[in-house]
């Protein structure tokens, strides 16, 4: 028998088909930047992969350390994972995000509700990661925002759709941040 609560248990399995879920969403997103030609952005997209399936394998590994065992399921996406413009590939990442960090915060408030303070200590360490995760794209944004001429972020990122050179000026930028 387990050691983790029903409730606790069904919250892991969601968050490791989630992670799953955004391992292949950056795999859409890194392809869609390569086939266009933004290899910075393709690169970056796919060490990100990369790290969501690694989060996910560390749920997967908690799970099994608490003595249950991980249920295996289907990925569904709520996007097309298609893209009109390069700055799109930041923004919905970070909505992805943001939904993550929400998800394990009610890891994190199920587990005290429950008294599972090893879980709760467990899932603060990754909210410490997926904070950074967010603060990340964030910055990636900020670039892009500023790039764009600054200001409020829909009128930036419209003038940074309209700038041919911008792009180009975020992959250098990326090249030199985020891809070794």
């Amino acid at each position: 028998m387990g050691m983790l609560s029903r409730n606790i248990l069904d919250l892991l399995q969601l968050q490791y088909k989630h992670e799953m879920s955004n391992h292949f969403r950056y795999i859409a997103r890194s392809s869609w930047a390569k086939y266009r030609g933004f290899d910075s952005a393709g690169d970056f997209l796919d060490k990100e992969s990369i790290g969501e399936s690694g989060h996910a394998k560390i749920v997967r590994d908690y799970i099994e350390q608490r003595n249950e065992t991980i249920i295996p399921c289907g990925f569904e996406f709520e996007e097309n994972c298609t893209f009109t413009y390069y700055d799109e590939l930041f923004t919905t990442a970070q909505k992805i995000e943001q939904l993550t960090t929400d998800m394990l915060n009610n890891i994190y408030a199920e587990s005290i509700a429950v008294g599972d303070f090893m879980t709760s200590s467990w899932v603060q360490q990754l909210i410490i990661e997926q904070i950074e995760e967010e603060n990340t794209y964030q910055s990636i944004i900020d670039r892009i925002t500023q790039r764009g001429g600054g200001g409020d972020q829909i009128t930036a990122l419209n003038a940074f759709r309209k700038d041919i050179s911008a792009t180009h000026d975020i992959e250098m930028w990326l090249r030199e941040e985020f891809n070794d």
